[in-house]
């Protein structure tokens, strides 16, 4: 249950992040996840 409630609030971050400031929130995940 716990899992579930964690992966569906990730979930629920990734679509408001790609569907609020695209530009600004991805750019700067994916320059952080280049870095790695």
């Amino acid at each position: 249950m716990i899992h579930q409630g964690v992966t569906a609030a990730l979930a629920a971050r990734d679509a408001l992040r790609s569907t609020n400031g695209d530009d600004s929130h991805n750019s700067r995940t994916g320059v952080r996840r280049t870095e790695r």
